[in-house]
């Protein structure tokens, strides 16, 4: 309901505690190895271009 988002957000730090572990896990298996350049990746491998060094 509307008044239990607002209770969380005004008891955001209690609500990070006691989520922590499973924010851990959810990363490690989702977001591990998110660097900030997916679409980079992407349209070098679908046109080929490979990186000058």
């Amino acid at each position: 309901t509307s008044e239990e988002v607002i209770d969380a957000i005004k008891n955001i730090e209690e609500i990070s505690k006691q989520y922590s572990q499973r924010y851990d896990e959810f990363y490690h298996r989702f977001c591990e190895w998110e660097d900030g350049h997916a679409s980079e990746k992407v349209v070098k491998s679908v046109f080929g271009i490979e990186d000058k060094e």
